[in-house]
């Protein structure tokens, strides 16, 4: 039985979309490593925890790294961590001694090494923020 023209294209529409879809490359969560380049930042007020401004304890609070170009970060294996799109500013997971360090680099184009996972922070539209927790600082 031969299949009407009309109806092999809609199959073979139906089977590229998802092909199409899965070529998109977008960073996961850990427990793989990542490598990401960006503009090193000050954090809002408002992407503190409540508002609250950071403080010694928390010095993830403290800096954010923008990127030059969105990106997307895959939902995670567990299904725990939530798919972002057009992400372009990352919360930064750092140790004190990192962030006083990364102090002197505001401002700057710094490459950072680490693993993301969903931000405890939310952001201006009520969305969880995306962390990176900085294992390695290029250039150290």
């Amino acid at each position: 039985m031969r299949l009407p023209h009309v109806s092999l294209l809609a199959l073979l529409a139906l089977a590229v979309a998802p092909t199409a879809q899965a070529a998109k490359h977008c960073l996961p969560y850990a427990p793989l490593r990542i490598s990401l380049s960006g503009t090193l930042e000050r954090a809002a007020a408002s992407a503190s925890r409540a508002g609250q401004p950071p403080t010694e304890a928390d010095p993830l609070a403290a800096h954010t790294l923008r990127l030059p170009a969105p990106v997307c970060v895959a939902v995670s294996a567990d299904g725990q961590s939530a798919a972002h799109d057009n992400v372009r500013v990352l919360a930064l997971g750092l140790t004190p001694a990192q962030a006083a360090h990364l102090d002197e680099d505001l401002g700057q184009t710094v490459r950072l090494h680490g693993r993301l996972s969903q931000g405890a922070h939310v952001g201006a539209g009520g969305e969880r923020t995306v962390r990176l927790t900085v294992e390695e600082i290029e250039g150290d």
